[in-house]
């Protein structure tokens, strides 16, 4: 689903994301990236928080939500997520 010379970021090491990075360092034009970004000094983090707030003010931000479920259908949620179809964020919604 990435655009061409598009990079998978991720915070969440796994076997999986550590057999692709060098093999997606090295064939095709898309990367896959994890970023420590816990072992950062707190200086640079600030920087990048406040990047990010500059760009929520700006509205540059566009969350990307897949489908809702109302709390009642909560395990469905779950069911959708766990079945590996996922587009965008999965909002649960409280009546």
């Amino acid at each position: 689903m990435l655009e061409p010379e598009g990079v998978y970021l991720t915070t969440a090491p796994s076997p999986a994301i550590f057999v692709q990075m060098p093999w997606t360092a090295r064939f095709g034009s898309r990367r896959a990236v994890v970023a420590f970004t816990g072992l950062r000094a707190a200086a640079e983090k600030r920087r990048d928080l406040l990047v990010i707030k500059e760009l929520a003010e700006a509205s540059a931000l566009t969350a990307v939500v897949g489908v809702g479920y109302p709390l009642a259908r909560i395990a469905d949620a779950y069911r959708h997520v766990d079945a590996g179809h996922k587009k965008g964020s999965i909002v649960v919604t409280m009546a």
